[in-house]
């Protein structure tokens, strides 16, 4: 099941709704233990909408998918972000790499990389790592900006200088991470849309040959082909993780835009687990491949030696496009292929109000006595959020013990709030505060119909859910884990199931 948690302050203080899909999971809406009976309108849809997306995103990447988006095309349930379905862009005019993504993201280990190589190896001795935090386009992969375990104390001081930090006691995730050596052996191949030879390890001792034929009524389709093993990193502290990034989201957001400007529409991926290979191969295709060019064949060039990859080449490609990769250093596995992590999203009005604050401060940075442009020497009224909220992923908007005359100026003020998405089993079942003290929320509205709309890329799951959260509940940041919509993807193939089954 998918958790969604969103808080509501009124000037009686604050209240929670939960809201129950029939058979589909369940959409938790809470805040302060304190919870109101009733299904909102619009859950059912909000759930339907979440699932579509899915739907969408994965319904053409093979035959299978097809005939799912077909299904639950029929049930009539509501795209998000658009009016009609029919509106939708037809897959034939995505671009390759985001036809890569989109095929191998129905795998289910997560968000695949279509250029694997660190960002910036001299920084990334080890490629991506837990902790990372950066920015993800299908295209470009993952882009590093800093990581989380190693800037904790500098984000921690962001928060407390600017007062946007929840009042708990000062605690950091924990670094440690576990890893699975060999998650994905060499000879491993992922496919869809075409047909492919197991690798053979007969002589000679040069390593294996691959071989893949398109399916000729296929649709887009991808391949990947581990020409040595993967291993899986992940943190040992995904919990921990999640109630750190919801008290510092806006820290965090603060810290990574001064290092490295964020896009108007761009997200922040935060990295808890990756599968790593030091070699690899890729393609991706489009519906309409020339029958004549319709094979792929992938050979060895040099076998592993000395610690070094085994290289290889694509012999044939077709009307494909294909590439290769592998690690520049020995014994060292860089090259990511699938992320696992936190996308966080900030709405406009939020980003134009820090943007606005972070030149005010570099303005008054020149005058004496001033800390630099994101000290926080001042009461950042517009920006204070998330004070005694719930532990876990759920956090709204507060005033963490300020006056009665503060508290009432933030509710005139009407700021958003924060949400996220997680599995609502590991939610507390009686939400204890976050805060240190007995402090009070700020009222806040969300403004559902405020008429923001939120640009996504059609590629990943993450990005449209955020999306669609802060569109509907304009809410501020909104915070999803992958593992949110590989649940939702689970819950679509239990729902086809049951519906096969009733048929």
């Amino acid at each position: 099941m998918v958790g969604v948690s969103t808080t509501r302050t009124t000037n009686q203080g604050s209240t929670t709704t939960p809201a129950t899909a029939p058979n589909q999971g369940s959409w938790l809406f809470q805040n302060h233990g304190k919870e109101a009976t009733g299904t909102p309108t619009g859950a059912l849809s909000v759930w339907g909408a979440l699932r579509d997306t899915l739907v969408y995103m994965l319904g053409s990447t093979g035959a299978k998918q097809r005939e799912r988006g077909a299904e639950l095309s029929d049930a009539n349930f509501i795209m998000p972000l658009m009016d009609d379905p029919a509106e939708l862009p037809p897959h034939r005019h995505s671009p390759i790499f985001h036809i890569y993504v989109r095929a191998l993201l129905a795998e289910g280990y997560g968000l695949p990389c279509w250029n694997p190589a660190p960002s910036d190896p001299e920084a990334q001795p080890k490629g991506v790592v837990p902790g990372d935090v950066g920015t993800y386009t299908a295209e470009g992969g993952f882009r590093r900006t800093f990581n989380l375990f190693d800037n904790a104390d500098v984000i921690h001081k962001i928060a407390q200088r600017t007062q946007t930090c929840i009042q708990v006691s000062h605690c950091n995730p924990s670094p440690e991470t576990f890893t699975r050596p060999g998650m994905l052996p060499k000879g491993e191949v992922m496919v869809e849309g075409a047909s492919s030879r197991k690798p053979s390890y007969s002589p000679p001792p040069m390593d294996v040959v691959y071989e893949f034929r398109r399916f000729p009524d296929a649709p887009d389709g991808a391949i990947l082909a581990l020409t040595s093993s993967a291993d899986k990193e992940e943190t040992t502290s995904l919990d921990e993780m999640g109630r750190y990034i919801n008290q510092h989201a806006e820290a965090i957001y603060r810290h990574a835009t001064t290092i490295h400007p964020i896009g108007k529409d761009e997200s922040l991926y935060i990295v808890t687990g990756c599968i790593k290979s030091d070699s690899w191969a890729m393609a991706a295709y489009r519906h309409g491949m020339d029958p004549r060019h319709d094979t792929l064949r992938l050979e060895p060039v040099r076998k592993a030696y000395g610690g070094y990859p085994p290289r290889y080449k694509w012999a044939e490609q077709g009307s494909s496009r294909a590439h290769v990769g592998r690690s520049d250093r020995r014994c060292v596995k860089d090259q990511v292929l699938f992320l696992l992590g936190f996308k966080v999203a900030f709405s406009k009005p939020f980003r134009n109000r820090i943007e606005v604050d972070l030149n005010s401060r570099a303005d008054n940075s020149t005058s004496p006595g001033s800390g630099g442009p994101d000290t926080g020497d001042h009461h950042d009224q517009s920006s204070t959020f998330g004070r005694g909220s719930p532990s876990g992923y759920s956090l709204g908007r507060g005033s963490g013990g300020g006056s009665a005359s503060d508290q009432a100026h933030h509710t005139g003020r009407n700021r958003g709030c924060t949400l996220s998405s997680q599995p609502s089993d590991s939610l507390p079942q009686k939400p204890k505060t976050g805060c240190s003290n007995d402090t009070h929320d700020v009222p806040c509205e969300p403004s559902p119909h405020s008429g923001e709309t939120y640009d996504v890329e059609g590629y990943h799951p993450s990005d449209a859910i955020n999306a669609l959260l802060l569109q509907q509940t304009g809410c501020d940041i909104a915070v999803c884990h992958d593992d949110s919509w590989r649940l939702l993807l689970q819950s679509c193939h239990s729902l086809l199931a049951d519906n096969k089954g009733t048929a």
